[in-house]
């Protein structure tokens, strides 16, 4: 269905766990992978598609570990998932986690994940995942902004000639104990503020 349907043409009669799912799974805006019990591909949505790379016919039927899990958390899965079979126990079922996938070109990157657990007559695990590199990279680069404008503040204090800006250091003999002395100045004029 697009998002242009008339929604009169929607199937009254469809069924809610299949046709519903579907509809779902081809509308999120995040990559959704369906995965049965055993660790096997059951679904892989388009969003998926752009976000690994591998197409849903690569995708469905193989270990879902083999195809976003890097390698060296592989093993951690394998025995997460036997652990939940077993006991129960779940640690990131139910929680929004931030943790590393790999694409089908072998890159890592950042994923944000939530996984549920769909009982039924075969056990499903639903993935919601969200590629996270651009808003890595906005994060990374608004934390490095403000040091770099301190650096070249600090640059252009530095070059100023010593009469264009009177220091609060200078009239106390070279040591000032006012904090504005050490905000604003930076310690680029007044070096001895304490």
């Amino acid at each position: 269905m697009s998002a242009n349907a008339d929604p009169g043409d929607v199937r009254t009669g469809a069924s809610p766990p299949t046709d519903a799912l579907r509809l779902v799974l081809q509308t999120a805006l995040d990559a959704v992978v369906v995965r049965r019990n055993d660790g096997i591909v059951a679904d892989w949505n388009g969003q998926a598609v752009k976000v690994f790379g591998w197409t849903h016919a690569e995708a469905v039927g193989r270990p879902m570990a083999d195809l976003i899990i890097p390698e060296r958390y592989r093993e951690a899965h394998k025995s997460g998932l036997k652990r939940y079979l077993s006991s129960g126990e779940a640690t990131v079922l139910g929680r929004r986690i931030e943790v590393s996938a790999t694409r089908k070109n072998g890159d890592e990157f950042p994923i944000e994940l939530s996984i549920a657990a769909i009982p039924g007559d075969r056990l499903l695990f639903v993935g919601f995942l969200r590629d996270m590199t651009e808003r890595t990279l906005r994060q990374a680069q608004s934390e490095v902004a403000p040091s770099r404008h301190r650096a070249k503040t600090r640059k252009q204090l530095g070059n100023l000639p010593a009469p264009a800006i009177s220091s609060p250091a200078a009239s106390t003999g070279g040591r000032c104990k006012s904090d504005i002395c050490v905000c604003f100045f930076m310690n680029a004029l007044a070096p001895n503020c304490i």
